[in-house]
């Protein structure tokens, strides 16, 4: 690193401490499983898109946060009821989990679909559910955390 690029670096450091203030509260923020693009390690760093909004979110709240690693969804979702975690992202509404849990609005606004090759477009794309259910389909992966 140049002495230039090293004055610059401290220079956006130090302005950006100087105007930053001390937290007001620290809450520990659950991570569960690795769900990209809205959750994955960078460079050892959570990351992703919901991520990225949480952070937004509570730097304009003046809130610090921590992070909190969980073996898995499902595993988040209990210590969140047990209170050793403040809070989660990404989570569906469910009535067992609103016992326990507040929720916000949804911030996602997307439409999950199934999607296939095009090689077998024609066979697909007119089926009725119970043609789909019985057709040879190679599924890659299913990811559910539902507690």
């Amino acid at each position: 690193m140049s002495v230039s690029q090293l004055s610059f670096t401290l220079l956006i450091f130090i302005s950006s401490s100087v105007h930053s203030q001390p937290c007001q509260s620290t809450l520990k923020l659950g991570l569960g499983s690795i769900w990209p693009p809205y959750h994955f390690n960078q460079n050892g760093q959570p990351s992703g898109i919901d991520i990225e909004i949480v952070q937004h979110i509570f730097k304009q709240a003046n809130i610090c946060l921590l992070y909190s690693k969980m073996p898995s969804s499902a595993r988040a979702l209990v210590e969140l009821k047990k209170g050793s975690i403040d809070f989660l992202h990404g989570a569906s509404f469910s009535e067992k989990r609103k016992e326990y849990a507040i929720f916000t609005l949804p911030y996602p606004q997307e439409t999950v679909r199934i999607f296939w090759r095009k090689k077998i477009s024609s066979a697909l794309r007119n089926a009725t559910l119970s043609q789909l259910l019985s057709a040879k389909l190679t599924v890659v992966a299913i990811l559910v955390a539902m507690v």
